[in-house]
């Protein structure tokens, strides 16, 4: 968090020394020792400083301790701890702050600019010079040796639903990806508005299934299936994006202590008990509730990070049609398979899921 944006820096400064030397310290502790009146605005800085310290030094938050302690204060709680994770996020190593622009030559491309910057790296459009041809090129955060080979396997999935992987190599330290440069906008952006009209959905999930069907066909797996990864292009058609960076994304987060840093309300809940674990199961869940949101503007579970994971490890998702009950049960029963908790109750696989969608939109075709 940036100090410099205190209210008070001595103070803060006191409180970071304090905490790192007493593991068993508060923020409440320190406040009541403090002869200064202290204001809400300096106590969220305080608690945003606490989180900031006790993310790095890997130990396990409990939100429901500030809750407690101030629950005047949970929603402005709940901000200042997205930005700290938000911030962790972007930080998964040094050069994430000082990887600005690149430099307009690299070797076989032409830079342009800077398209998109998440926590696994940063996106900039960029021209193949062999080809004269325009392309992305995605900059890692973090070493990935075996970069070379995860892009050849990769690159063999041949779907239009699929963004293609024409490159790898290594920028200095740091590996990158050239790949397809997709037009058009995330479909995290599109569910902004809220839910999308149910036939445009049921087209849009079945290619995207048929497009991960292919994918498991060849043993290759997302696990981090979401609509941030998804690009709407032209056509309003799906295209996956950041095949295989999640396997580096958990792998990091492993050796960090840094548990799950993304939103998990699209991830299987047999990832929370081992993050290791691949499989068609976990990309079929996740689809699962990607169609849900986009049935009914709302994710299957919601509220603070704890409480989601808890609620999708043990409880139902409430049904689409408790939110529009015009929804056609079948499509209910779609979704709702798809978000089994146990995985041997979902598709069998993607292809079956495409399968169950297209033979809806058939009927629909027909009536």
């Amino acid at each position: 968090m940036d100090r410099n944006s205190f209210p008070d820096h001595r103070l803060l400064l006191l409180y970071e020394q304090y905490a790192k030397s007493d593991p068993d310290g508060s923020v409440r502790k320190f406040i009541d020792r403090q002869v200064q009146k202290i204001d809400d605005d300096l106590k969220i800085e305080l608690i945003g400083l606490d989180i900031d310290i006790r993310l790095k030094l890997g130990d396990r938050l409990d939100l429901e301790t500030y809750f407690d302690e101030y629950p005047l204060l949970e929603s402005r709680i709940r901000e200042v701890f997205a930005e700290c994770i938000e911030e962790m996020a972007n930080d998964f190593c040094p050069v994430t702050e000082s990887l600005g622009p690149l430099p307009q030559e690299m070797e076989g491309y032409t830079i342009h600019e800077e398209i998109g910057r998440g926590g696994m790296g940063v996106v900039y459009s960029a021209t193949q010079k062999s080809l004269q041809r325009k392309v992305a090129i995605k900059v890692l955060f973090f070493s990935r040796e075996d970069i070379s080979l995860e892009a050849r396997s990769l690159a063999s999935i041949d779907h239009p639903n699929i963004c293609k992987v024409h490159d790898a190599g290594k920028l200095g330290e740091l590996p990158f990806m050239c790949m397809q440069l997709v037009e058009g906008k995330s479909l995290a952006s599109h569910l902004e508005s809220g839910k999308s009209p149910v036939d445009p959905t049921i087209r849009f999930m079945s290619q995207l299934c048929s497009a991960m069907a292919e994918a498991h066909r060849q043993d290759i797996y997302h696990k981090d299936l979401k609509p941030a990864n998804l690009i709407v292009n032209r056509r309003e058609q799906p295209v996956i994006t950041d095949f295989g960076l999640s396997v580096c994304k958990y792998e990091l987060e492993s050796e960090r202590g840094l548990g799950q840093l993304g939103s998990p309300a699209y991830m299987a809940p047999e990832l929370f008990d081992d993050p290791s674990a691949s499989g068609p199961a976990l990309d079929i869940y996740s689809a699962g509730a990607i169609m849900f949101e986009m049935l009914t503007g709302k994710r299957p579970f919601g509220g603070p990070v704890d409480y989601m994971i808890e609620q999708i490890r043990s409880d139902p998702p409430r049904r689409p049609r408790d939110y529009y009950p015009d929804i056609d049960p079948l499509l209910e029963e779609a979704c709702l398979k798809a978000l089994c908790k146990n995985p041997e109750g979902r598709f069998e696989s993607m292809a079956d899921f495409a399968h169950e969608l297209e033979s809806w939109l058939e009927k629909a075709r027909a009536a």
